[in-house]
C-alpha cells in the first residue's frame, strides 16, 4: 500500500523540499544577473572615464604645443604678448584651434578647477579668425571637460632671467624666461579613476 501511494507522485514534504531549492536556485540566479550587470555598469563607467581623460589629454597637448599671441590681446600693456599665463590651479594661454567645418583662428582659454562643483572646465573665446563676425559657441564658449575631480595642479618648468638655473615652479608668466614644459596633475574623488602622467613642451 505504501508503494502505490509513492508511485502515485511525490509527497507534500518531497514537494515542499523541491520548491525551496527551486526558489534557492532562482534567488542565487537573480544574485548573478544583478552582479553582472552591475559589474558590466563599471566596466562602462570606467571606459568612458578613459576615453574623456584621453580625449582631454589630446586637446591640452595639441593646443599647448602651438601657443601663440598676438599684440593688444590684452588689456594690460605689460601682458600684451604673453601667450601662457598659469598660476597653480589654472592657466589661460592662446592657440590655434579648428572649432568646426570652417571656423579656425586663434582662441584665448582659460583651464580651470572648480572646487564646488568638483569638475575640471575649460572656456575659450576667438581672438581672431572665420568665426568672430558670426559669433555663437565656436567663438565664444564653455565645457565641462572632466567631472568628479578632487584636485588640479599645474606645474611650470623653465629658465627665469633672474634664476642661474632652470626649476619648477607653480606660477608663470612667459616674458619672464623660457618655458620648457607643463605638467598636469589631476586627482579624483574616485580613487579607482586615475588620470595617466601628463607633460608637454609648449610650442611658441
Amino acid at each position: 500500500m505504501d508503494a502505490d501511494r509513492h508511485d502515485a507522485g511525490f509527497t507534500l514534504v518531497e514537494l515542499l523540499v523541491a520548491l525551496t531549492l527551486l526558489a534557492l536556485l532562482g534567488t542565487l540566479m537573480l544574485g548573478g544577473f544583478q552582479f553582472g550587470a552591475r559589474s558590466w555598469e563599471r566596466v562602462a563607467e570606467v571606459s568612458d572615464h578613459r576615453d574623456r581623460v584621453a580625449l582631454t589629454q589630446s586637446f591640452l597637448r595639441r593646443r599647448l604645443g602651438d601657443l601663440s599671441a598676438p599684440a593688444g590681446l590684452y588689456r594690460d600693456a605689460d601682458t600684451a604678448a604673453l601667450p601662457l599665463q598659469g598660476e597653480a590651479h589654472a592657466m589661460r594661454f592662446v592657440s590655434e584651434w579648428q572649432a568646426g567645418p570652417a571656423v579656425s583662428g586663434l582662441y584665448l582659454f582659460r583651464l580651470w578647477h572648480d572646487a564646488e562643483g568638483a569638475e575640471v572646465r575649460l572656456g575659450w573665446q576667438q581672438v581672431s579668425g572665420s568665426a568672430t563676425a558670426t559669433g555663437g559657441e565656436a567663438a565664444q564658449g564653455e565645457r565641462v571637460l572632466l567631472e568628479g575631480v578632487s584636485g588640479l595642479d599645474i606645474g611650470y618648468y623653465g629658465a627665469r632671467p633672474d634664476a642661474s638655473q632652470r626649476g619648477w615652479s607653480d606660477r608663470w608668466e612667459s616674458r619672464e624666461g623660457a618655458l620648457s614644459l607643463v605638467t598636469l596633475e589631476v586627482a579624483f574623488t574616485d580613487p579607482q579613476r586615475l588620470w595617466p602622467p601628463f607633460a608637454v613642451a609648449p610650442g611658441m
